[in-house]
């Protein structure tokens, strides 16, 4: 029998969500009497619309600790703010090909079922999870603030919302485990929000959304995350305008940034930096200049994003404040991005970065 994943946070969460929501309101996508779902509405975007904080899941907690990777059922309940207990059947799978082999509780998907009473769709959506018993919710807390630093620069960002979740054994040998967890945006809610489908790439990129990807690549380079790759879109969607135009970028998947700086987290051997907290400019762009204007963006935004940090309570003053400093450096080396240097990335092949 394994002991439970219960830190002090999980325990307080619960209590301390109505001063959080007041605190972050900006960001946190939760409405006290928000309207009524449509129908055919994602799992995801209900529990937006109905404000639902906390859902208990009871699951095979062997095969999450197990990390099988075979498809197995499980039972979502949460309560509603009337007071109505909700009941549905999920398919559920361990997921994460780098995470799978790191975390003590690995990152989860939940399939979803239609369900008419609540006018909820047939889906999919991922559970990012607390991964490790040391400072796992920590770890978390930073990931989900990455996301919503990005979405301050665009709208073409996966959205987030965290829950808190309560994980029980169906067969009752495994202790329960209370953690909060990142609800991400499912890919289908993400292509209908931003009227795109799925770019056609076949081989690497050759050309790319100018705007999108020189912020994508300088967001990248602010957080210190060079675990991404184009061509073979790991930890990024390559999307196309329904009406017409480039692909652009949508990154996700931040845990091995410096900015999260998980104990884990390494770069590639080829790179030429030791740690996370070291920043590798993955840039394909020809020209630099064409830099000029996503860095004045990044400059006119530095308040808001130091703000998020600072105001982001769920976290404690001593992260928040290496978080602040992480990004100052960035801030006091973003010219440096205008010019060849040791730390920029030099590539053969270049991508043509187009106006649109």
């Amino acid at each position: 029998m394994r002991t439970p994943i219960i830190s002090k946070k999980s325990r307080i969460f619960l209590l301390t969500t109505g001063l959080t929501i007041l605190a972050v309101c900006s960001f946190f996508v939760l409405r006290s009497n928000g309207p009524e779902p449509k129908k055919g509405i994602s799992l995801f975007n209900y529990f937006s619309v109905n404000s639902v904080e906390a859902i208990t899941l009871r699951l095979d907690l062997d095969a999450v600790y197990d990390k099988d990777s075979a498809d197995f059922p499980g039972i979502l309940n949460w309560v509603e703010k009337d007071g109505r207990q909700i009941s549905m059947p999920v398919e559920i799978s361990v997921r994460g090909k780098n995470r799978r082999e790191v975390c003590t509780f690995p990152p989860l998907k939940l399939s979803t079922f239609e369900n008419k009473e609540l006018g909820a769709k047939k889906g999919h959506f991922k559970l990012v999870t607390h991964c490790t018993e040391d400072k796992g919710e920590t770890l978390l807390l930073r990931e989900y603030l990455t996301y919503l630093l990005y979405a301050e620069l665009t709208d073409a960002s996966f959205r987030t919302r965290l829950i808190h979740v309560t994980y029980e054994d169906r067969d009752g040998g495994e202790e329960t485990v209370q953690s909060i967890a990142i609800l991400l945006e499912p890919k289908k809610d993400l292509l209908k929000r931003l009227k795109a489908e799925d770019a056609v790439v076949d081989g690497p990129v050759k050309a790319i959304s100018g705007e999108d990807y020189n912020r994508f690549a300088v967001f990248q380079f602010m957080i210190g995350n060079t675990d991404w790759n184009l061509d073979n879109q790991h930890n990024v969607r390559l999307l196309t305008p329904k009406e017409g135009g480039l692909p652009y970028p949508v990154p996700y998947d931040f845990d091995r940034s410096g900015l999260v700086n998980a104990p884990y987290a390494s770069p590639h051997s080829m790179l030429p930096i030791e740690t996370v907290r070291d920043r590798f400019f993955q840039w394909r762009g020809k020209d630099r200049k064409q830099l000029e204007p996503v860095l004045e963006l990044f400059k006119q935004r530095k308040d808001r994003l130091m703000q998020l940090c600072q105001e982001f309570y769920m976290l404690p003053m001593e992260d928040r404040q290496d978080i602040i400093s992480f990004l100052e450096e960035f801030y006091g080396n973003i010219d440096m991005l205008l010019t060849e240097g040791k730390r920029m990335a030099h590539s053969s092949e270049k991508v043509t970065v187009g106006a649109g």
